[in-house]
């Protein structure tokens, strides 16, 4: 919370300083924020902390095997079958916990506590750092906290915090500003609140409230919103709403749609590593990670829909990095 506030405009700073965040012990993967008089909470449900983790070590072992994919693998080898054979080894490393723990889903609902059951849902691939992991880990808890500390400054609880109006019309300028509009859905009162404090909570951690980006922080805010929604849209099943009428939050598809857009408005400003590396890169490998889940949620509903395979993801994957090459040189963050 402390870094949350600290890069805050001013003027929100002392209402901040008067929120309380803590954990309580409900397994529900869910955080709230509510207000009492010059008091306000923001409850972490350790549900979302056990969900993160979870999330975390399925991030870690798909990241290695996109790795794998692009600096191991041969794929000018005129061996095709054995070509093929090793794709599928590899897929199995990232593809396997996830297929897990959307069995284990059935479980959670059950029980409505979030827990990983199986080994492969708690154990890190040998060669990731335990340090890369709990940074993800904070990553969507940062992320979580961001966004009900969001709803508090905007107004969103039942007692209003009387300066939301204020904090809204700042928040309209900050986005006008870097080009990010709402999303085109129908979406009804509450559900804009909760695209708003997307929108904001991720404004907030990667500094662009104050004009104090870092691409430090666009990695960290990436990592926490995507991986964030994607778990809690895995673990609730709210990866599309065929009716918004009666639903509080949007859809996965627009929750990501919204974020991929925020970041990739702030990223347009952030020079490319000295590594070669840029937040709009590391938007392609976090979508490859959300079509796994997504598409085998959609071959269960969808007739004639197929899950991704490591083929077809490796190939999406350098295609939409070529598109992303070129997208960089375009905003002349890349030259060579």
């Amino acid at each position: 919370m402390d870094q949350l506030v600290a890069v805050l405009p001013e003027a929100w700073k002392t209402r901040a300083r008067k929120i309380f965040a803590g954990r309580n012990f409900d397994g529900v993967a869910n955080a709230e924020a509510w207000r009492d008089g010059e008091v306000g909470v923001i409850e972490v449900n350790y549900g979302i902390t056990s969900a993160a983790m979870i999330y975390s070590v399925l991030y870690c072992k798909y990241y290695e095997m996109v790795k794998t994919l692009g600096s191991d693998i041969d794929f000018s080898d005129d061996d095709d079958e054995t070509l093929l054979m090793i794709l599928e080894e590899v897929g199995d490393s990232g593809f396997t916990p996830i297929l897990i723990a959307d069995r284990e889903r059935e479980s959670w609902i059950s029980t409505r506590s979030v827990y990983a059951g199986h080994e492969l849902l708690r154990e890190l691939p040998s060669s990731r750092a335990e340090e890369d992991y709990h940074n993800v880990v904070r990553a969507i808890e940062e992320f979580v906290l961001a966004h009900e500390l969001a709803h508090h400054l905007l107004g969103h609880t039942a007692d209003a915090y009387p300066r939301a109006k204020q904090n809204e019309s700042y928040l309209d300028g900050v986005m006008r500003k870097y080009g990010i509009k709402l999303p085109e859905e129908n979406l009804n009162d509450d559900q804009i609140q909760e695209v708003k404090a997307d929108i904001l909570a991720i404004l907030t951690m990667t500094g662009a409230l104050l004009d104090e980006t870092t691409d430090a922080r666009v990695y960290r805010a990436l990592a926490g919103s995507i991986i964030g929604l994607t778990a809690l849209a895995h673990i609730h099943d709210t990866w599309v709403v065929a009716d918004n009428a009666g639903e509080t939050h949007p859809d996965f598809l627009t929750r990501f749609s919204c974020a991929a857009e925020v970041i990739t408005c702030i990223a347009k400003r952030i020079p490319v590593g000295e590594e070669g590396g840029h937040p709009l890169g590391f938007l392609t490998q976090l979508s490859g990670f959300v079509s796994i889940i997504l598409n085998n949620w959609l071959a269960k509903h969808l007739e004639g829909r197929q899950p991704v395979n490591v083929l077809s993801l490796t190939n999406w994957i350098f295609e939409r990095s070529v598109e992303v090459e070129k997208e960089l040189k375009q905003l002349r963050l890349r030259t060579d």
